[in-house]
């Protein structure tokens, strides 16, 4: 893989769009996973060909890409499949309760978008920064519906990204309460001062053991530094 001005391209032809560059820059472990004909150039080619304001926007992948072609794609440490996974542990559990099933969809839309920023901001030190849930899952969830739901929300979110679509606006922290109280969260209780952030949105109402529960999406912190940009 050429590098030219310091920038990675997707493939030997580097004479591609400044779109492609870009994209192989903001996701380092996508980059890696390039070659002709794989179905990351081919998925590359069609978010980034230009079309006219005119048209009805494009579907989120070329009609012959299985769903299941993401799965093993990485981010920069994550594949798509670890997202899936923090996303199923994160909502172990938990059900749509008096929500309806399309709301608790796009909440787990927004938390799989969420740990990609984390990942393309802190790479290896995600886990640690952003304090999710684990990236495994034990068979009984993998096997289950709520994880297919997981599943599909990383794969869209994916997607989504790599058309430079992120309706958290880049934010990385997200957390469960008993209440829809929008007060500040403490993320790091050992340094209140530095990792008090505010709540940008809540979801739910949903149900977690006969109990309401709610999916905020927190502010990032002052000192978050920039996620690679497309």
């Amino acid at each position: 893989m050429p590098i030219v001005n310091g920038n990675y391209y997707m493939n030997g032809d580097y004479g591609q769009s400044l779109e492609q560059g870009r994209i192989a820059d903001a996701f380092p472990g996508l980059a890696t996973q390039t070659g002709s004909g794989s179905w990351v150039d081919r998925l590359v080619d069609h978010l980034t060909t230009p079309r006219s304001a005119t048209e009805p926007p494009p579907p989120p992948a070329p009609p012959e890409t299985p769903p299941e072609a993401y799965d093993d794609m990485k981010i920069n440490q994550l594949t798509v499949r670890q997202v899936a996974n923090i996303v199923a542990n994160e909502d172990r559990n938990v059900t749509a309760g008096p929500s309806s099933p399309e709301d608790f969809y796009e909440s787990k839309l927004w938390k799989a978008h969420a740990i990609i920023n984390g990942d393309r901001t802190f790479g290896d030190q995600r886990d640690h920064r952003a304090g999710t849930a684990g990236k495994e899952v034990d068979p009984q969830l993998e096997n289950s519906a709520a994880y297919q739901q997981a599943l599909k929300a990383a794969r869209q979110a994916f997607q989504e990204q790599l058309a430079g679509k992120d309706p958290t606006g880049g934010r990385i922290w997200f957390n469960n309460r008993y209440t829809s109280s929008t007060s500040p969260r403490v993320i790091d209780r050992k340094d209140p001062e530095h990792s008090t952030a505010g709540v940008n949105r809540v979801f739910g109402p949903y149900e977690y053991k006969h109990r309401p529960i709610y999916t905020d999406i927190d502010e990032n912190l002052k000192n978050t530094p920039p996620r690679g940009k497309l």
